[in-house]
């Protein structure tokens, strides 16, 4: 079977007991999972755990998810958002309002976060896969 390497999962902080995305690079993916037909053949592709319940009901804490690198997101797309620093977050890409940045929505607790540009290192989309 082949396989994505998992370049993100959830840590716990120690500070306040919040999960906290973390994004590797590929070489430091703790592990590798099944690869989904439609990422068949698409080198770059990689999958996170869905690091909290920010997306509860449609991604719950610890869900896997699946990143194609390649495929343009549009506002409504679920979105892996990379940030500097080596950590990521997972929303749905809203509407841009003309300023520099990234607008995502969080479905829970239902609040926009905006992130400056110079803190975002990629935005790339979540595609849909159906479980072996």
């Amino acid at each position: 079977m082949d396989t994505l390497p998992l370049r993100g999962f959830g840590r716990y902080s120690v500070r306040n007991g919040d999960a906290v995305g973390i994004f590797v690079e590929t070489a430091e993916a703790p592990e590798r999972v099944w690869r989904p037909a439609p990422l068949s053949g698409i080198s770059g592709a990689y999958a996170v755990r869905m690091p909290n319940g920010d997306m509860a009901p449609k991604y719950e804490a610890g869900q896997l998810l699946f990143v194609h690198p390649y495929r343009t997101p549009r506002a409504g797309d679920a979105v892996v958002v990379r940030l500097a620093g080596g950590r990521f977050l997972v929303g749905r890409l809203a509407p841009s309002r003309g300023a520099a940045g990234v607008t995502v929505a969080i479905l829970h607790p239902g609040r926009e976060i905006r992130l400056e540009a110079d803190g975002v290192v990629a935005v790339e989309r979540v595609i849909l896969a159906e479980e072996p």
